[in-house]
């Protein structure tokens, strides 16, 4: 998979998603929690949590991996995932945690600059200033 490709897997994956869930998305990831190894804290976990937090931690257990096995593009976010971490040096290629997480990083706030302009077009100039205040 290129890495072209997996960006639009996670555009794809992340653009149901509310503006809270993006949000705490980014705030998440931002904070260096987001963790493909992890089931809660996983691109595919921190879909349906309502609290997110670190690892398998609670009650929860893989439930949010394994019920968003059932969420189309699923499992083609989860590969797109690590994908952004890869790394690729000569014939040799790793991953790198912080790599992925600088890139869906990238991702969300390209998505959120995106939706924000798209309530801007849908207002009208008085409404812009009265949002912006």
């Amino acid at each position: 998979m290129t890495l072209r490709k997996a960006k639009g897997y996670i555009r794809a994956w992340i653009s149901p998603w509310s503006d809270q869930k993006l949000a705490e998305v980014y705030a998440f990831n931002a904070d260096g929690k987001m963790d493909i190894w992890e089931s809660c804290n996983c691109i595919r976990g921190v879909v349906l949590c309502d609290q997110l937090h670190i690892g398998s931690a609670g009650e929860c257990g893989i439930a949010h991996y394994s019920q968003s096995a059932e969420i189309p593009g699923a499992t083609e976010a989860e590969f797109s995932y690590l994908e952004l971490g890869r790394t690729r040096i000569g014939h040799h290629s790793g991953w790198g945690k912080a790599l992925a997480q600088r890139r869906l990083s990238a991702i969300l706030r390209a998505e959120m600059r995106l939706r924000s302009r798209r309530i801007a077009v849908e207002l009208s100039p008085a409404e812009v200033l009265e949002v912006s205040k």
